[in-house]
């Protein structure tokens, strides 16, 4: 078990930083994944706690991220 946050954090740190695309675009698909077989979508746009809106593009994913709109269960469970 991983200390609180501690993925978030972490995930934040990567899309902070330019050089490290390819790790990025991982997470990117496994988020997409991950969100592609949830039933009540958590919500990355930060307008609500349930979502009906599509997935983002890399784009929308990485701004709500680091704006704290995307939470650490959304990422990983």
């Amino acid at each position: 078990m991983t200390k609180p946050n501690f993925v978030l954090k972490r995930t934040k740190a990567i899309f902070s930083d330019e050089s490290n695309r390819d790790i990025q675009n991982k997470i990117y698909l496994d988020y997409i994944n991950k969100r592609d077989k949830e039933i009540s979508k958590s919500c990355y746009c930060g307008h609500t706690v349930e979502c009906d809106c599509g997935n983002p593009s890399f784009e929308e994913f990485k701004n709500n991220l680091l704006n704290n709109n995307i939470n650490e269960r959304s990422l990983f469970e």
